[in-house]
C-alpha cells in the first residue's frame, strides 16, 4: 500500500510518510533494502524522523558503528533537540551488553541539558537487573519516582516489576505490579495491561493474583487473546486442569477457533504423552473453520514421532513445513523441515538428511530419540 501511494503520487509525500515507507521496507525486506531507499531519498525529504527511523533500526539491529556514525551526524548538524536518539542508543548499548557506553551516554545527556525520561531510565533497569545489581535498581527508581518530569506509568512500572523479579526481590515486583493495576484501571490500554499483569503475577507463581486479575478482565468481554494469555499463565503455574476449563469456556463464546489460543494446552498434552487429548483439539478446531500453524503441526510431529507413530509424525511434518504463518524464530527451522520433507519425496540421498536431522539435535530442535526414529524411517523408506 505505502509503495501504490508512492509511485502513483496522487498526494505528495511527507517527511512522515517517507519515515514510514523506510520502517516497513526494513520489516518486509530488512536491512540491505532499507539502506537503499534511505540512500535514494531526496534530500527534500531527509530530516530529524527519518534519521531516527533509521537508527532505531540499527539499533535492532546491534550494529553500534553505524548507529553511532548516524548520531554524530546529529550531533553536528545540531539536530538533538529531545531524549529520543539518545533513548536508542542506551537500549543498543543494553542490548550488547556495552554498560560503560551507556554510562557515557547518560553523562552527555546531563551535559547538554537534557534531562532523562522514562524510556532513558527503562534500559538501566533492564541493565541492572542483568547485572544483578540491587542497589543500582533501587537507586534508579528512587529516582523516576521521585521526579515528575519522568512521567511514571503502567508501562514503566512493568519494566520495573520484571526487574525486580529478575532478581529475587518478589515483594518489590509484587508493590510495584498493584501500582500498574491501579494505573490501568482507568486506562484506554486496561485490557492490555491487565494482560500483561496478569502473565507477570504467573511468572511470580501467584496463583491467586492470577485468578483476581482474571474476574477484573471478564467484567468486560474477553477475546481470543485474553484467553490465550489465561490459558497460559495457567500452565506457567502448572495448573494444567485450570486452563483446560478456561480453553472450554472460551469454545463456549463463538469467537473464530485461533489455534494460537490452545496452542500451549497441545504442547503440554504432548509432553506428558496425552497425544489423544491433542489430537482431539486438532480436529475440533479444524471442523469450526480454524487453520493449525507450524507450532501445531511441528508439537504434534514431535509427539507422534516419540511416540512411534512415525507415519503421522511425518505427516505433521509436511504440514508443518507447509505452513505459511511463522514467527521469526521458526523460519529457520522450517527451512530444515523442507529440506527433510524434500528427501522423502526421494529428492536428497541419505547422508544429506541424516546431517540435517543430527543439526537439528545440536541445535536443540529434535530429541535424540526423535533423531534416531526419524533417520531409521527415512532409511528404511529410501532403501
Amino acid at each position: 500500500m505505502s509503495k501504490w501511494m508512492t509511485d502513483r503520487r496522487y498526494l505528495p509525500p511527507t517527511k512522515g510518510d517517507i519515515r514510514d515507507r523506510l520502517h516497513l521496507i526494513y520489516k518486509v525486506y530488512g536491512l540491505d533494502k532499507a539502506e537503499e531507499f534511505y540512500n535514494n531519498i531526496s534530500h527534500v525529504f531527509k530530516g530529524f524522523i527519518v534519521d531516527i527511523c533509521l537508527l532505531n533500526i540499527y539499533s535492532l539491529e546491534k550494529l553500534e558503528d553505524k548507529a553511532e556514525a548516524l548520531m554524530q551526524n546529529l550531533r553536528e548538524t545540531g539536530r538533538i533537540m529531545t531524549p529520543l536518539a539518545f533513548n536508542i542508543l542506551l537500549n543498543l548499548y543494553y542490548s550488547v551488553g556495552n554498560w560503560e557506553k551507556m554510562d557515557a551516554l547518560t553523562k552527555e545527556m546531563e551535559k547538554n541539558g537534557l534531562y532523562p525520561d522514562k524510556y532513558s531510565f527503562t534500559p538501566w533497569l533492564n541493565a541492572y537487573a542483568a547485572k544483578g545489581n540491587i542497589e543500582g535498581l533501587n537507586q534508579i527508581m528512587k529516582i523516576m519516582e521521585s521526579d515528575p518530569r519522568v512521567g511514571m506509568d503502567a508501562y514503566t512500572y512493568l519494566i520495573a516489576a520484571n526487574a525486580f523479579m529478575k532478581v529475587g526481590l518478589v515483594e518489590k515486583s509484587l508493590e510495584l505490579l498493584k501500582k500498574v493495576e491501579k494505573i490501568a484501571i482507568t486506562s484506554k490500554d486496561k485490557y492490555k495491561t491487565l494482560n500483561t499483569v496478569l502473565s507477570t503475577y504467573a511468572k511470580l507463581g501467584k496463583a491467586g493474583e492470577v485468578d483476581r486479575i482474571w474476574k477484573i478482565l471478564k467484567k468486560d468481554k474477553i477475546y481470543n487473546s485474553g484467553y490465550k494469555n489465561m490459558i497460559s499463565s495457567l500452565l506457567k503455574i502448572d495448573d494444567v486442569e485450570g486452563a483446560e476449563k478456561i480453553f472450554k469456556e472460551w469454545e463456549t463464546k463463538g469467537l473464530s477457533f485461533d489455534f494460537h489460543v490452545p496452542d500451549d494446552l497441545i504442547e503440554v498434552y504432548v509432553k506428558n504423552g496425552e497425544l489423544g487429548k491433542a489430537e482431539a483439539i486438532l480436529n475440533s478446531g479444524i471442523e469450526k473453520g480454524g487453520t493449525p500453524g507450524f507450532r501445531t503441526w511441528y508439537r504434534l510431529m514431535i509427539g507422534y514421532i516419540e511416540g512411534d507413530q512415525v507415519l503421522k509424525g511425518v505427516e505433521a511434518l509436511k504440514n508443518a513445513a507447509l505452513s505459511y504463518r511463522l514467527s521469526s524464530n521458526e523460519e529457520a527451522v522450517k527451512d530444515k523441515l523442507l529440506i527433510i520433507l524434500e528427501c522423502l519425496e526421494g529428492k536428497h540421498n541419505v547422508e544429506e538428511i541424516e546431517g540435517i536431522v543430527k543439526s537439528l539435535v545440536a541445535d536443540g530442535i529434535f530429541s535424540s530419540t526423535v533423531c534416531k526414529k526419524l533417520s531409521d524411517f527415512i532409511t528404511n523408506k529410501t532403501s
